[in-house]
């Protein structure tokens, strides 16, 4: 089976010896993204969910340049630290209104890598 890294300049550029993605036959396996600009390179850091926005946009782009879109994800594994649990409503409202939650058959929260059954959650 081929493998192709897949890399676009509209996406964040990796800050670690990773990419952005990898293509393996018809699966497309994205890394996880932070909230970063691309065009500036720096972190969105005004709201919490300004910041779950464009963590959700990077993803989105980097789907795309794979040749692929945010409805044809199977799985999320949602990495937050515990501060962030104040702040779950701004997700919550922010991760309804995307394709991903709508189409996915999983999703995982996990907090401060813990996996929680309270946090663990299967959409449709």
């Amino acid at each position: 089976m081929s493998r192709s890294i897949i890399k676009t300049s509209k996406a964040p550029a990796p800050v670690g010896p990773y990419s952005q993605a990898v293509r393996c036959g018809n699966l497309l396996f994205v890394s996880g993204q932070i909230p970063l600009d691309p065009e500036n390179g720096e972190l969105v850091l005004n709201s919490f969910a300004e910041q779950c926005h464009r963590v959700l946009l990077n993803l989105k782009l980097i789907l795309e340049a794979g040749g692929s879109n945010l409805e044809r994800v199977l799985k999320v594994t949602i990495y937050m630290k515990n501060w962030c649990l104040n702040h779950l409503s701004d997700f919550s409202a922010v991760w309804s209104r995307t394709a991903i939650m709508r189409h996915c058959c999983k999703t995982n929260l996990v907090i401060d890598n813990k996996m929680n059954s309270s946090t663990s959650f299967k959409t449709s």
